[in-house]
């Protein structure tokens, strides 16, 4: 369905005679937009590309969202939420085992690829060849259902998502052999991960450790969700310990404050920030509608949705930066036995 056509759709009619008569309230705002009326104008949009469309789950469990990029079976989607045994149920119904060929830390991507799929043909999205779309623009993302998910509207164009910091929750001082841990906060990275009041550690990544201030510099660089191994000595024994990065909320009152109104609407994704580009939308959507594309007017990918950030606030990667990534991965020699046809040619 094009632009044009939309205007004429009777609940978007309904919607702006209601906007020119009063001024809605943001409450009022979200419920409008996402009423199921409202959500039935934008069906014909989502309708090629919820085929290109996937769910990811992880031990029965929904992780994400993901977009087929390639017709053998290659897939993006949001790197962080993907941990251990991942399938790919699509629209069809159609369940895969998917491989993880590539994760890009920096934006949070990964490359999959569908197993057990070698005689299929998938349906490719179509990306947005324009640019970003236009403040003000409606977007619409699409699940594997007929129906949106959600719709919204794009709010910032793109720009750098500054860097946020991972915490692990602890307090450190200092041994003859290494930072020594002499608390651990409740509930936060460390103490889900297993560490102790007393642990010394000597190892980040593979790399001994033995200044308290140079590990939490190397500490700071890092992001939420990111995953750290520690090796640690405890009760003289050295152990090694598996973490992934949390936040600050809750431990920082201004955070603690802001965290709460921030998410108010439901839960936030953990990695939601430290993006080199990204555009935001007002589209409400949960961490695991996360990863998928999110489509314009025309029913192109203008980027994938890569985080919800706030309440009322998603990130979403633009089409090009996919773009580029995606012939990066496809020049590696590695990769190349994957992809059916050229990134750059027309889907």
């Amino acid at each position: 369905m094009k632009l044009s056509q939309i205007y004429y759709s009777r609940p978007l009619i309904a919607l702006f005679f209601l906007f020119c008569g009063a001024q809605p309230t943001a409450a009022q705002w979200q419920y409008l937009k996402n009423h199921p009326d409202v959500h039935q104008a934008f069906v014909p949009i989502i309708a090629d590309v919820r085929k290109s469309t996937v769910q990811l789950e992880s031990d029965t469990q929904h992780v994400a969202l993901g977009a087929i990029i390639d017709p053998a079976g290659l897939i993006v989607s949001k790197s962080s939420e993907l941990k251990g045994q991942i399938r790919c149920r699509l629209s069809d119904g159609k369940v895969y085992p998917a491989q993880v060929l590539v994760r890009d830390a920096k934006h949070d991507l990964a490359l999959l690829h569908l197993e057990n799929a070698s005689a299929q043909h998938f349906v490719p999205i179509r990306w947005r060849k324009n640019k970003d779309p236009k403040v003000g623009s409606w977007l619409v993302t699409p699940g594997i259902g007929s129906e949106p998910l959600s719709i919204g509207i794009v709010s910032v164009h793109s720009r750098p998502i500054p860097h946020e910091r991972g915490f692990l929750g602890v307090r450190l001082g200092q041994a003859e052999r290494g930072p020594r841990i002499e608390v651990v906060f409740p509930g936060t990275a460390g103490h889900l991960a297993g560490l102790q009041r007393g642990d010394i550690l000597i190892g980040l990544d593979g790399n001994l450790i033995s200044d308290r201030r140079k590990f939490m510099n190397r500490l700071a660089a890092m992001m939420p969700a990111q995953e750290i191994k520690l090796q640690i000595l405890r009760d003289q024994q050295e152990q090694e310990i598996h973490v992934r990065l949390g936040r600050m909320e809750g431990i920082d009152a201004l955070e603690t404050r802001f965290g709460i109104m921030n998410s108010m609407g439901g839960e936030l994704s953990l990695r939601r920030a430290d993006f080199p580009s990204a555009f935001a939308h007002d589209t409400v959507l949960t961490p695991a509608q996360c990863g998928g594309p999110v489509v314009d007017m025309d029913g192109q990918v203008a980027g994938i949705n890569i985080a919800r950030a706030g309440r009322t606030c998603s990130y979403a990667l633009p089409a090009e930066v996919v773009r580029q990534l995606v012939e990066r991965w496809k020049g590696k020699p590695e990769h190349q036995v994957f992809f059916q046809i050229p990134a750059e040619s027309k889907q």
